[in-house]
């Protein structure tokens, strides 16, 4: 019997399917993954706006009056007495000390800086540290009571000897294309 060594056509056609849909699976799984990387190493402005909500909710939970270091505030920066945690000598320590949280327009960004007690009277901060950025508007409002006419309303500026009944944040930024509002 002489036989001819090789594959037949058929051999070869189930070889080359065969190869088409294991490529096509790892092609499939490679392209999902960088998908689900893409979309967890995207920035969500979101986050950081929450961050920075509940810092400064915790940060007026421990706020106080406090006569040499006033409660003041407009529309874009706003600073208060609070505790605060502070490193002195490779000690992390608490201790009173003021915050200023302020809107930078034209790097779109929010800062907070501190300083503790004897900072301020040295006339020294913190570096500000960048919160969040890319923000289009931030607005501070201040609700209190208005002596000339009477009423409780909101106000832009706050530079009454007593604190404000409540704040109110109002923040515009972009998300890709459009334009969020978040208010607290």
């Amino acid at each position: 019997m002489n036989r001819k060594k090789g594959f037949t056509l058929l051999e070869v056609l189930i070889v080359s399917v065969l190869l088409i849909i294991f490529e096509i699976s790892i092609y499939t799984t490679f392209n999902n993954g960088i998908k689900v990387w893409k979309l967890l190493n995207t920035k969500v402005p979101e986050e950081d706006i929450i961050l920075f909500f509940e810092k400064l909710s915790y940060d007026f939970k421990n706020s106080f009056s406090y006569k040499t270091l006033p409660f003041k505030g407009n529309s874009e920066k706003i600073s208060f007495p609070t505790i605060i945690v502070f490193s002195d000598s490779k000690k992390i320590k608490k201790g009173i000390g003021e915050v200023n949280y302020y809107f930078d327009k034209y790097n779109h960004s929010l800062f907070r800086e501190q300083a503790n007690y004897s900072q301020i009277y040295q006339n020294k901060k913190s570096e500000p540290f960048q919160i969040v950025n890319e923000i289009k508007d931030l607005v501070f409002m201040y609700y209190g009571y208005d002596e000339e006419k009477k009423i409780y309303r909101w106000k832009n500026k706050w530079e009454e000897k007593t604190l404000p009944i409540a704040i109110r944040i109002i923040i515009e930024y972009k998300d890709g294309k459009i334009t969020k509002t978040i208010s607290r």
